[in-house]
């Protein structure tokens, strides 16, 4: 079968889209010693306020995490100025783990 005539076929479901970054933010703050399934609130200030609330989030816990721990943005917890996380310590999570979240929108 010639090419031509599969084409139309697959042309319909080749599409693209492209979103723009209109604001790009860093945040890190520090944890506090944790055992054995403990968890704790941290709240993540943003480099500069984000223009609203409707944003996404990147989290990564950084140096200094022992053991297995989650870290969970907290419900709720999206302002312009920064947002909380819920670090849970599956082992131990050492005193001043850097813990580092991106925002775009």
């Amino acid at each position: 079968m010639p090419d031509n005539l599969l084409m139309p076929m697959f042309a319909p479901a080749v599409t693209s889209t492209v979103e723009s970054i209109t604001g790009l933010r860093v945040g890190t703050a520090t944890t506090p010693a944790l055992l054995l399934g403990a968890s704790a609130d941290v709240d993540i200030t943003w480099s500069s306020p984000m223009p609203s609330t409707s944003y996404h989030v990147s989290i990564a816990p950084a140096t200094g995490l022992i053991g297995k721990a989650t870290v969970a943005l907290k419900v709720n917890s999206q302002t312009t100025t920064g947002i909380t996380v819920t670090v849970t310590a599956g082992l131990a999570v050492s005193l001043g783990a850097e813990i580092v979240a991106i925002a775009a929108c």
